[in-house]
């Protein structure tokens, strides 16, 4: 088999016990992770890194909400999008990792519902 045809699922198994490290058991199902090839990966990697950076949104016409869990792994990257959405609102969660949704899915789940009620009285929507 060519190495860029091989699993990643070692990889990929890594990445998310890197995730939840500090804050939950994970169950993963490794023949579900099979499929992900190293291709795949190194493409998408190559891409993204290739990808001309988004310009900045100084006044948006739509508020902005950006979580992240206090033990995030991409912590470094907070002042780039914090550059790029200077009127946004940022929550950092605690007791959670870079998937506040499961680490902390009540704390998650309130700082949603709060910023879409937020959000439907400043456009005058109404889910009622």
């Amino acid at each position: 088999m060519d190495t860029l045809e091989a699993p990643a699922d070692k990889l990929l198994l890594s990445v998310l016990k890197n995730y939840h490290k500090d804050y939950s058991e994970i169950s993963v199902n490794k023949e579900q992770l099979k499929a992900i090839t190293a291709r795949s990966v190194n493409s998408t990697r190559k891409n993204i890194v290739a990808y001309k950076p988004l310009s900045n949104m100084i006044e948006p016409q739509f508020p902005i909400l950006v979580t992240y869990g206090i033990g995030d792994v991409y912590g470094d990257s907070k002042t780039e999008v914090k550059n790029r959405y200077p009127s946004g609102e940022f929550q950092v969660i605690e007791d959670s990792g870079h998937i506040p949704w499961i680490h902390n899915p009540f704390r998650f789940g309130k700082i949603l519902s709060d910023f879409y009620s937020l959000e439907t009285s400043v456009t005058g929507n109404s889910t009622q």
